[in-house]
This record gives C-alpha cells, sequence and structure tokens, in this order.
C-alpha cells in the first residue's frame, strides 16, 4: 500500500479518490478548519496539520510536519488563475507563491530519496505560470540539488472520467511505471 501526504487537502476530494484506490492517506494539510475537520470524516487515522502551508518555508521545517510517504498529492487553491476572478486578470503573486510552496515541499522530499510520485492539480490558466524547471533557491531551499523538473503538464476533463461536467484541470505529475517515467503533454 502506498501512503500519500495531501496538501492543500481541501475537504479531502483528491484523497479520497486515491483512498478508495488503496491507499493510505498518512497525512493531510490545509488552512480551513471546516474542510480539515470534513476530511477527518473520511480519513480518521490520518494526522491532520491545521497550518499555512507556506510556514513550510525550510527543510527542517517541513521534516518535522511531513512524513516521508510514497505520493505527495496537492491543490494549490487556485483562486489567482481562474478565469472567474477578474476574467483571469488578478494578481497572481498569491497563486504563484502557493505553487512554490508544494514544489518546495516535493523537492525536499524528492533530495531526501523518499518520494515515488508526486501530482499537483490546479485550473488550467496555471500552465501558463507553472515553469518547466525549479532551482533550490527559486523554491526558497538552501543548499544545492538537482533543479525539480515539470517535462510536462496534462490538460483532463472530468466529463472524459464520468463526471456529469465538463471541468478542465491542468495536472502536473512525475509519476513512474515500470521503471519508465510516464509525463503527458498539454494540449
Amino acid at each position: 500500500m502506498l501512503t500519500i501526504a495531501d496538501l492543500f487537502c481541501g475537504a479531502g476530494g483528491f484523497s479520497e479518490g486515491f483512498r478508495q484506490k488503496g491507499f493510505e492517506v498518512v497525512v493531510a494539510l490545509d488552512y480551513w478548519n471546516p474542510a480539515i475537520r470534513t476530511l477527518k470524516l473520511y480519513h480518521p487515522k490520518c494526522k491532520f496539520a491545521l497550518m499555512d502551508i507556506r510556514d513550510l518555508d525550510s527543510s527542517e521545517k517541513i521534516e518535522a510536519i511531513v512524513p516521508d510517504v510514497d505520493v505527495i498529492i496537492g491543490s494549490p487553491p487556485c483562486v489567482s488563475f481562474s478565469h472567474s476572478n477578474i476574467a483571469g486578470k488578478a494578481d497572481k503573486s498569491l497563486g504563484l507563491e502557493l505553487i512554490r510552496t508544494f514544489l518546495r515541499i516535493v523537492a525536499c522530499k524528492k533530495k531526501k530519496g523518499s518520494l515515488k510520485y508526486w501530482i499537483m492539480e490546479n485550473v488550467p490558466n496555471a500552465v501558463r505560470y507553472t515553469n518547466d524547471e525549479y532551482a533550490h533557491n527559486d523554491l526558497g531551499l538552501s543548499g544545492t540539488g538537482p533543479p525539480l523538473c515539470i517535462p510536462k503538464k496534462l490538460m483532463l476533463n472530468a466529463a472524459d472520467y464520468g463526471a456529469p461536467q465538463e471541468r478542465h484541470r491542468m495536472f502536473v505529475a512525475i509519476i513512474r511505471s515500470r521503471k519508465k517515467l510516464v509525463t503527458r503533454k498539454a494540449r
């Protein structure tokens, strides 16, 4: 059974899908207490942290809160990138900071060698603001290490997977399948 950390977990819809497929959600982090209370109903054995994830601004802080897991998933809030917010012309600085926070945690765990897979979900407009590569100092990490590469971004439509609505989402992921790196290019 693969273990999961869910960052920006919200009420737990993303991690619930993984749980239903046999993954064990071991830690979930979010800033909003009603979301954490709801997630606890689905994952009562999970460790929860009610916090501003941006406070995880160093490897030491990340290690203190996020245990070594096989998979990190997350959906940084997308209000900054949504077309519903000032026709998509809203200030992007908070959204970019939240994406970098997610990627900082991924880079820290990847450098340590404990992380096997990671997946970040956001609205399609975020693809324009997500770099293909981040150096450690771009993410606010000290020290050196290989850059965190994002070679492909995938756009998925929930309607293609049985949802009764058109809902397009950007997925950025590194998923290994039998020793081969599998990535998909955005349309």
